[in-house]
């Protein structure tokens, strides 16, 4: 099957590693970038570090890839509960609607949901993001019935917690989806900050580097470095520079309510890291 053409043709625009550091221009991590503030600093560390993690040099064989989707799908899961509670703090989802405090920032949500959610696929298809991600675990052979059974569970109400633990979900990843959920259920300027900080602006990095040392000639992986390379793509044109917007205006220039983001984004990347160690940990045990 090929989907989008061969893996090379997908890498043709992808940065070389040294790229890798260099954040979206116009973001929040390059305001950080050029600050002074102490916080502000580990934060840009912490991103820098995860963009250059060592996980994703291991990932060299079709074994090695299975391995690391069946964690790392998780996080794709999770992501759309963090999106979700970011639109719903600053649209109006409920009956009786009332206008939004501000239409462009409902707007900027919206967008980035709607392509998430409602994406045409590389096989034509509308389908989310987290379907696709399935499909191309399916395409590798990687088992997709953890993660199956934790959605059913959620369908049948399931607590978070309860769904997680008769799951099988692996240790990390339950811990690392708990941490996401936390910050979904926090006021929206720490959600919005785990968010960008911690997803939007930091993936694309992340993702420039897994991309430059995946084997490119598993015929397997076609969907999955679509699904990589379509990241990299919405998150530096589109997704990226409008959570920055959200950012901005839901955090602004409020002291203490700054001070609370940047210390969410220091725990989201914290998150992160932890959950990369793990993943790059059961990996050298394979």
């Amino acid at each position: 099957m090929s989907i989008g053409g061969s893996s090379v043709a997908l890498l043709k625009d992808v940065p070389e590693m040294g790229a890798a550091r260099a954040f979206l221009p116009g973001g929040i991590f390059e305001e950080l970038q050029r600050s002074i503030d102490p916080q502000a600093q580990r934060i840009v560390l912490a991103a820098e570090r995860a963009a250059d993690h060592p996980v994703f040099g291991m990932v060299h064989t079709l074994a090695d890839a299975r391995a690391f989707m069946e964690f790392h799908v998780w996080c794709v899961w999770d992501f759309m509960s963090l999106a979700k509670a970011v639109q719903i703090a600053v649209g109006c989802y409920h009956v009786p609607w009332i206008p939004p405090q501000s239409a462009a920032l409902v707007a900027a949500i919206d967008k980035v949901i709607a392509d998430e959610e409602t994406d045409r696929g590389p096989d034509g298809r509308i389908q989310s993001h987290f379907e696709i991600y399935l499909d191309a675990m399916e395409d590798a052979g990687a088992s997709t019935l953890a993660i199956r059974r934790f959605v059913h569970l959620l369908r049948d109400r399931a607590p978070i917690s309860e769904a997680l633990d008769k799951s099988g979900a692996p240790k990390s990843a339950a811990e690392f989806v708990k941490t996401t959920m936390n910050f979904a259920l926090a006021p929206a300027h720490i959600s919005i900050s785990a968010f960008c900080l911690g997803r939007e602006e930091l993936v694309p990095n992340m993702t420039r580097t897994f991309l430059r040392n995946l084997p490119r000639e598993q015929r397997h992986l076609e969907r999955f470095f679509w699904y990589l390379h379509r990241h990299v793509e919405l998150d530096t044109d589109s997704h990226g520079p409008l959570t920055a917007e959200l950012f901005r205006s839901i955090v602004g220039d409020n002291s203490l309510r700054r001070g609370e983001a940047l210390q969410a984004a220091v725990e989201a990347i914290s998150a992160r890291g932890r959950y990369l160690d793990a993943i790059a940990e059961m990996l050298r045990q394979r």
